[in-house]
């Protein structure tokens, strides 16, 4: 079981580095920025798994397992960033880059997770509706 884990682990890791140089290479060749590229392809990309899980666990009925992969998926993300920036020391892992755009996405990322902690907390409000006992 680990040996098959250690093998696709290694798979996925070479198709991402694949795909960040082939993305890289869109990204030259179309004038688009790499930034746009890589939140808008890459984040695409690599979003299909958790589009799969959520898909296949709403069709079923199993609303938790929808919401905690999504969760977990955030909050991995987070945890990766935040070994990036231990690596880097004393600076930032935003002074790096120069550009504004990975604070942007900090500040929308960490919004979107607030918008997700006041729908937890509040509990289930249709809108419009909508949700998960609407009616």
């Amino acid at each position: 079981m680990i040996a098959a884990f250690v093998v696709a682990a290694a798979f996925v890791w070479s198709a991402g580095t694949r795909l960040s140089g082939y993305l890289d290479e869109i990204s030259r060749l179309s004038g688009l920025g790499s930034g746009f590229v890589g939140l808008l392809l890459l984040g695409g990309i690599t979003s299909l798994p958790e589009l799969a899980t959520v898909t296949t666990a709403s069709f079923a009925g199993n609303a938790p397992l929808a919401i905690n992969n999504v969760l977990g998926s955030a909050a991995i993300n987070v945890v990766l960033l935040a070994v990036a920036d231990a690596f880097l020391g004393r600076r930032a892992l935003t002074s790096v880059i120069g550009e504004p755009t990975p604070l942007l996405q900090g500040v929308l990322d960490i919004l979107l997770l607030a918008l997700v902690v006041i729908a937890i907390v509040t509990g289930d409000i249709s809108v419009l509706g909508l949700g998960a006992r609407s009616g």
